[in-house]
């Protein structure tokens, strides 16, 4: 059922937009619910602020590339495959920039990017995502053991907020 209704190729694949795609409700609710509430014209999305700090201004890009995502992972379509990869890239490049290893989105947005780049044959590019996710590389200060991995259940974004 899900493959289904994701799976649909939009009319023209070169000139889709995830930030409109993800926005129409029947695709919003396939998103989790900080998505689903950032378009609650209530203001239900304004709980959420506390929770992503400084990358709540820009969790509808998040949102979009979530979607982009999805499709991506949906769609058989070689060529409109393709162009959801790029889009889910492109998205959580964007986020990227104002989620540092603090951002409570930052475990979740480098398994996401790392898995687009590698389905787009970006390998190394995506390993270094992957890298950042596990801690691997990184040398533990004078221990003499690795460092222990940086991703825990407790990094899952959709968490619900603090009430």
């Amino acid at each position: 059922m899900l493959g289904a209704a994701v799976g649909a190729a939009p009319a023209s694949a070169e000139r889709l937009n995830p930030e409109t795609e993800w926005r129409k409700p029947e695709n919003a609710r396939l998103l989790p619910q900080y998505c689903q509430d950032r378009l609650d014209p209530q203001g239900r999305w304004l709980r959420w602020k506390d929770h992503f700090g400084p990358a709540y201004i820009h969790m509808h890009h998040y949102c979009g590339g979530v979607y982009a995502e999805l499709k991506a992972k949906n769609t058989f379509e070689a060529k409109v495959r393709k162009v959801w990869l790029h889009a889910t890239v492109s998205e959580m490049k964007y986020v990227e920039r104002y989620c540092d290893r603090s951002c409570v989105l930052f475990n979740d947005l480098h398994r996401r990017l790392a898995w687009a780049l590698g389905q787009q044959g970006k390998t190394a590019e995506a390993m270094k995502h992957l890298q950042l996710v596990t801690g691997a590389g990184r040398a533990a200060p004078n221990s003499g053991t690795p460092p222990a991995p940086a991703a825990s259940p407790s990094d899952n974004p959709a968490a619900a907020p603090p009430s």
